[in-house]
């Protein structure tokens, strides 16, 4: 904690630095080094952003957050089928993730959720699961993300299990391939009524910390992705 500290004491002493950005994926872990930095945070007169894990927000976590410039939250939700997240051995029910949203909602924080589509067992139900989860839960943006699979990967020890084959973004398992989970995407754009759906290239959640910073509103974002989603769906 002193070294994050020391580095926001630096970043506070040059006025030219308008916005942080945490690249550590638990930054909100443990709760109460998290809540230091907060602390810190809402003294300076910068704008942040940064990953953290949904199912350890409490209301004192979020109300520190909604004081401290916080542009926005990328959680990395994954998947609304709770089939799919035990599968993936995320820890964490859809419960926990509509409680977190119910706080981060009340608050007014910006939320940018990211959705893997096509993990070993995925399915068009629980696409559907996913599509309703996202539209029940109240995201400010939305990512639907294909998923990779690397060699690497815990997945790739169950290869046999799962009928799994390929790499990267081409890949094939007993549930679906590549090539579906890709048009499943596509399904998406038109079934998400609930949130705004990024471009997974060029654009993404970096440039929407660049258009915030910038000065641009969430509404006006949210107008602009909406105008460009609708040029989308019409060379599907």
């Amino acid at each position: 904690i002193n070294a994050v500290l020391y580095e926001l004491n630096m970043i506070d002493d040059n006025p030219a630095i308008k916005t942080i950005y945490f690249e550590d994926d638990v930054l909100n872990l443990p709760v109460s080094r998290f809540h230091i930095i907060l602390n810190k945070l809402s003294q300076m007169n910068r704008y942040w952003f940064a990953y953290a894990r949904g199912q350890f927000l409490d209301e004192e976590t979020v109300k520190l957050i909604s004081i401290s410039n916080c542009i926005g939250l990328y959680l990395g939700i994954e998947s609304g089928s709770e089939f799919i997240l035990s599968i993936m051995h995320k820890k964490v029910t859809l419960n926990d993730y509509k409680r977190m949203m119910t706080l981060l909602n009340q608050y007014n924080i910006t939320t940018v959720a990211s959705f893997v589509i096509g993990f070993v067992g995925e399915t068009e139900d629980t696409i559907k699961d996913t599509i309703r989860f996202i539209n029940e839960t109240g995201f400010t943006f939305v990512i639907p993300l294909l998923w990779y699979y690397s060699h690497n990967s815990p997945a790739s020890a169950y290869s046999e299990q799962y009928a799994l084959s390929g790499q990267g973004y081409s890949w094939t398992h007993f549930s679906m391939d590549s090539i579906q989970a890709l048009n499943y995407i596509n399904k998406m754009l038109i079934e998400i009524k609930s949130g705004s759906v990024l471009p997974i290239y060029d654009y993404t959640y970096w440039g929407l910390i660049k258009s915030i910073t910038a000065g641009l509103t969430i509404k006006e974002i949210q107008l602009h992705l909406k105008e460009f989603n609708k040029k989308r769906i019409s060379l599907i």
